[in-house]
């Protein structure tokens, strides 16, 4: 993974063939095949709010578009 002449090299698969998923669900957010964006924590101009229900979600949604293909970015400041 890395940028190369501009462009970035991510790792990708169908949900359903990702044979490392529990690392996959020790995310910080995901977005959904209908756009739908989710993560962790939101900020609500004072502090951030944990989503208690994040992880519960991001395995519902994976297991229901499991013929869906998953992009892993990682990111780092």
């Amino acid at each position: 993974m890395g940028t190369r002449d501009g462009f970035l090299n991510v790792d990708g698969a169908k949900i359903a063939d990702i044979v490392n998923f529990d690392d996959v669900m020790n995310s910080y957010c995901f977005v959904d095949a209908d756009g739908t964006g989710y993560s962790r924590e939101t900020w609500n101009g004072d502090e951030f709010i944990e989503n208690e229900r994040y992880d519960e979600k991001m395995e519902a949604i994976c297991k229901a578009r499991g013929d869906c293909f998953a992009v892993v970015l990682d990111l780092h400041d």
